[in-house]
């Protein structure tokens, strides 16, 4: 639950404030060398699709390196990074990224994909910081409360103030 709220508000700040979205293609990247956050990928999979077909927007998932060695990653508008870990790009894929962002398209990174290219600079900077850490069992799972400012936005307003039990991490920036 606490994962579709989050997933739902970045994934829609960045998609769906865009106009005429019938004709948008969204990426769903999950390829992982890492830790493998099964559920999280599953249910983000699955929620990312039915906002989607609810918005008539396309989503297309690729567990696999396969989707960044093409010229086709630029007939997407996003991709989101769903729980990558680890390198999930050699230096071509980097560039084909490179690329798709420097042609204006969208990228979100949910979750893990702070986990990702640690070792690739320009990839660090894009996310603005890295995971480090964060605390284990049993006191993972912790009580936040985050304010969502501004609340004019659209999606936000009705959203308020967010109050989860969730997992706490450390960022590196």
């Amino acid at each position: 639950m606490n994962f579709k709220i989050i997933a739902s508000i970045l994934f829609s700040l960045s998609v769906f404030t865009q106009t005429n979205t019938s004709d948008k293609k969204i990426l769903i990247y999950t390829f992982t060398k890492g830790y493998v956050h099964d559920e999280a990928i599953k249910e983000g999979v699955l929620l990312i699709n039915e906002i989607g077909e609810k918005n008539k927007i396309q989503v297309f998932h690729s567990k696999t390196q396969k989707s960044f060695k093409s010229d086709e990653l630029l007939n997407y508008d996003t991709i989101i990074f769903l729980c990558t870990t680890l390198n999930v790009l050699d230096s071509l894929q980097q560039e084909k990224f490179i690329d798709f962002i420097r042609a204006g398209k969208g990228f979100v990174g949910i979750h893990a994909a702070a986990d990702t290219e640690y070792e690739w600079p320009w990839y660090g900077r894009l996310l603005g910081a890295y995971f480090v850490d964060h605390p284990r069992a049993p006191q993972r799972q912790q009580f936040i409360r985050l304010p969502i400012i501004p609340f004019s936005h659209l999606i936000l307003k009705k959203v308020g103030k967010l109050k989860m039990n969730g997992t706490v991490i450390i960022l590196e920036i």
